[in-house]
């Protein structure tokens, strides 16, 4: 007569948590998303988004994905079954979960990275701009009206003038940067192809504020006559326009000079220069 060995353990019939897990997981998803819908939306709202987000998609590495069953996003956790998109670095991730990701999260001044290794997912610029001060700036394509003036303020476009044209680049900055002295450098555009850089006083009192004139002379700023002035919103004084001085650079640092006006900083905008005996190439791409 046999009998059964005592080592012998009885089957596990317990069904694998995986799923178990990631189901519960999605439905407490479905039910975040039910509660906290609107104020997620109010949050993305009242994101200080730069000018130039809508436009510069086109300079957005991440490409479409093949579904992955076997793989999870690593935002919100469920199965990679459709909208899938890859970046640069080979992360995966749902296409809404990383464009929500990008909109919330992205810090004022700095282009949205990878969520996992922070890596690059924007093709680079040519032109970079830095602030004196370490507040937020950032070049990026020319906003369409309605589009945000400065990373601090509401203030928005109303008309860009002549700056609304193909290739233009708009330099995002912080207003609070406009009481910096005439004779400091408050930004330092840096540039790796040949550009004109424009400048655009919110009025000719800006122009007249103490130093301004006489720092533009020195750098060599010819005021530009041909071109007409963006008007954007703004406080005490707005609807503000004014008058444009232009430079033409060479690749380099290009400094530019404090504002010194209580009401606001100049506009900077940087166009492609045509090549001799061509026409302009994009700076963008």
């Amino acid at each position: 007569m046999s009998t059964q060995s005592s080592s012998a353990q009885p089957e596990d019939t317990t069904p694998p948590r995986a799923p178990r897990a990631r189901s519960l997981y999605a439905v407490a998803l479905r039910l975040r998303d039910s509660i906290l819908g609107s104020r997620w939306e109010l949050l993305r709202a009242m994101q200080p988004t730069p000018p130039g987000t809508a436009a510069v998609e086109s300079d957005l590495l991440v490409v479409p994905s093949s579904p992955r069953q076997d793989e999870d996003c690593p935002i919100c956790l469920a199965p990679l079954t459709e909208s899938c998109v890859v970046t640069p670095c080979a992360h995966r991730f749902h296409a809404g979960c990383l464009d929500q990701y990008f909109m919330v999260l992205r810090q004022p001044g700095r282009r949205p990275a990878c969520p996992i290794c922070r890596g690059p997912v924007y093709a680079p610029l040519p032109v970079d701009a830095f602030a004196a001060s370490g507040r937020p700036i950032e070049v990026c394509q020319v906003p369409t009206t309605g589009g945000r003036v400065h990373f601090d303020r509401t203030y928005q476009f109303l008309s860009l003038g002549s700056f609304d044209s193909r290739g233009m680049l708009y330099v995002c900055t912080s207003n609070d940067d406009r009481k910096t002295s005439a004779t400091s450098v408050m930004w330092t555009i840096a540039c790796t192809v040949p550009i004109i850089v424009h400048l655009n006083f919110r009025s000719a009192r800006h122009l007249k504020a103490p130093g301004v004139e006489d720092w533009l002379r020195r750098g060599g700023w010819a005021r530009n006559e041909a071109m007409e002035s963006a008007h954007t919103s703004g406080i005490p004084n707005g609807p503000y326009s004014g008058p444009i001085v232009s430079r033409e650079c060479e690749p380099g640092r290009i400094e530019l000079y404090g504002s010194n006006c209580w009401e606001g900083t100049y506009l900077v905008f940087i166009a492609p220069r045509p090549p001799v005996g061509g026409e302009a190439v994009p700076v963008d791409g």
